[in-house]
C-alpha cells in the first residue's frame, strides 16, 4: 500500500509512504515517529507501528489548506478511523464514486477501501485533529467477521474498487474504546512488549466496534419486531369491531403507539391507511350478506 499527499494547488508532494517494504515479515523497525511541516499547508506528527498485515496510527494532524490524498493497494484493506479531537472531511474526486466522510470530536467508523483518491481538509480553526487510525489487510478482517454474517455480507466484494462503511453514519466512540485507546496512545512499555500489547488493544478495538455495531442491529430487530406484532393486534382489532369501530384514538391507545406513527406504520405494513383497510373489511362483508 502506498499513500501519497499533494499540495492541491500545486501538486507538490508532501508526504510520500510505501508501506509494502514496512509490512515485510523481516523488517526489524515497527515504530516509527515521523514529523511532517509545511508552515504554510499543513503540520503532521504521527506515531505508526508496522506488523505484517497491520499498520496502526496515532497522529494529531492540521491542514491549512486542502491536501490531495492518494492511497494505492493491489487489494482492499480496512480501515478503523477514530476522531478523538478537531474535525476532519475527506471527499473522493472520482466520477461516479464519491464517498464523503466527516468526523467530529468523539466519532468512529469502518471502511474498507481500494484505491482511494480524494481531498482533505481539517477546519478553519487552530484546532489539530487527534486521530487514530488502524489499517489492516481484508484477509485478516475476513477472519474475524466469518461469524458476523451480516457484516460479512456487507464487505463481502473482494475486487471491489470502492468504497463501503459499517455504519452508515459514524457511532460514539464508547467508553470502553475510550480506555482501550487511552492505553494505547499511554504506553510506557518498551520493545517487543509494547509492540505486542498495541497489536492486542488493537485487535480489541476491532472487535468494540463489530459489537457495537451487532448490538445496535440486534437493538433495531427487537424495535421492529415489537412494532410488526403492534401492527398485527392493531389490525385484528379492526377486525373484531366492524360493527363499532375504534377511533384512531383509542386504537392507538391500545396498540401503544401514537396516531401519527399508527397511521405511517399501518400504511407501510399493509399498503393500506387504518380507515382504508377498515372500509375493504365492510365492503367485503356487504358483499357476503
Amino acid at each position: 500500500m502506498k499513500m501519497t499527499l499533494r499540495n492541491t494547488i500545486t501538486n507538490e508532494i508532501l508526504v510520500d509512504r510505501d508501506y509494502i517494504t514496512l509490512l515485510k515479515p523481516y523488517h526489524m523497525k515497527y515504530e516509527n515517529n515521523i514529523s511532517v511541516s509545511v508552515s504554510s499547508i499543513l503540520t503532521n506528527q504521527i506515531q505508526e507501528y508496522y506488523y505484517n498485515d497491520m499498520v496502526i496510527s496515532i497522529g494529531k494532524l492540521h491542514s491549512k489548506k486542502e491536501i490531495t490524498v492518494e492511497l494505492i493497494t493491489s487489494k482492499p484493506y480496512y480501515e478503523m478511523h477514530f476522531c478523538l479531537d478537531g474535525y476532519s472531511q475527506f471527499y473522493s474526486t472520482k466520477a461516479n464514486k464519491a464517498p464523503k466522510f466527516t468526523f467530529n470530536k468523539g466519532e468512529h467508523n469502518i471502511y474498507c477501501h481500494k484505491n482511494l483518491y480524494g481531498i482533505y481538509s481539517t477546519n478553519d480553526r487552530n484546532i489539530n485533529n487527534q486521530y487514530l487510525e488502524i489499517i489492516v489487510s481484508k484477509e485478516f478482517v475476513d477472519r474475524i467477521i466469518i461469524n458476523y454474517r451480516e457484516i460479512g455480507l456487507l464487505f463481502k466484494s473482494e475486487n471491489q474498487d470502492f468504497t463501503t462503511k459499517l455504519f452508515n453514519d459514524n457511532m460514539p466512540i464508547t467508553s470502553e474504546m475510550y480506555n482501550t485507546i487511552f492505553q494505547m496512545c499511554n504506553c510506557n512499555k518498551f520493545g517487543e512488549l509494547k509492540r505486542s500489547f498495541l497489536e492486542i488493544k488493537a485487535y480489541e478495538l476491532i472487535l468494540l466496534q463489530l459489537e457495537q455495531y451487532n448490538t445496535l442491529n440486534t437493538k433495531n430487530y427487537i424495535s421492529n419486531k415489537k412494532e410488526k406484532e403492534s401492527l398485527q393486534f392493531a389490525k385484528y382489532l379492526i377486525e373484531q369491531n366492524l360493527q363499532s369501530p375504534l377511533t384512531l384514538s383509542e386504537l392507538s391507545s391500545q396498540v401503544g403507539m401514537n396516531d401519527f406513527k399508527l397511521k405511517k406504520e399501518f400504511k407501510e405494513e399493509f399498503n393500506l391507511t387504518v380507515f382504508g383497510y377498515l372500509y375493504k373489511l365492510r365492503m367485503a362483508r356487504a358483499k357476503a350478506l
